[in-house]
């Protein structure tokens, strides 16, 4: 279950986001996931909406109760959501993290998201080519670790011209801060359910 923090219209109609609930699923360094990006003939630049996506995770215990969080910003209009899941891992939270932001975009965008999870970030933009070439198995021939969270987000890649970035967790940074209080309420909500439900 995840909650949206703050009502959120795009006045420009080139971008939508969904208005719909998301559901969470059971379950720096720039690198660059490849799309084919529209480009008019007349300007020579990309017809296609930028977003700013800041994405992060948290569990307790790993694995244990966990949340993740998400900030999108397109223009000057910003939105915040968030979800959780009572048994899953930190790494899981991370890459739940960017699919569902992901799937809050209506239409191909350019987007540059921003994650402090290496794991998420080389995994998306170096490990994933591999696992797919290689029938989703490591170098040593076992099966990747989180396959369908993986899969999930390949699928929505596919949709968007990515930019990967990392950056330093618990710095400096607005956008990464803001993910991961998010990320700590759906952590906490989970824990909260799973505390009321012994009760």
């Amino acid at each position: 279950m995840s909650t949206d923090t703050m009502p959120f219209s795009v006045l420009n109609q080139m971008l939508e986001f969904k208005d719909e609930d998301t559901n969470t699923a059971p379950l720096g360094k720039h690198s660059r996931s490849l799309k084919n990006t529209a480009v008019s003939f007349e300007t020579g630049k990309s017809t296609m909406p930028f977003v700013e996506i800041y994405t992060d995770g948290a569990c307790s215990k790993n694995p244990g109760p966990g949340g993740w969080g998400a900030l999108l910003i397109f223009n000057d209009t910003k939105k915040e959501i968030f979800g959780y899941q009572l048994e899953t891992t930190n790494n899981q939270m991370e890459i739940s993290a960017a699919i569902y932001a992901l799937q809050h975009l209506k239409k191909p965008c350019r987007v540059k998201l921003y994650t402090d999870s290496i794991y998420l970030q080389k995994g998306a933009t170096e490990w994933i080519h591999n696992w797919q070439k290689n029938n989703w198995r490591k170098s040593d021939n076992k099966p990747v670790t989180n396959i369908d969270l993986w899969q999930n987000l390949q699928h929505e890649m596919k949709k968007h011209d990515i930019i990967w970035c990392w950056v330093k967790g618990h710095a400096n940074n607005e956008g990464n801060n803001i993910a991961d209080k998010l990320a700590v309420v759906g952590k906490e909500t989970a824990k909260r359910m799973l505390k009321d439900a012994s009760n």
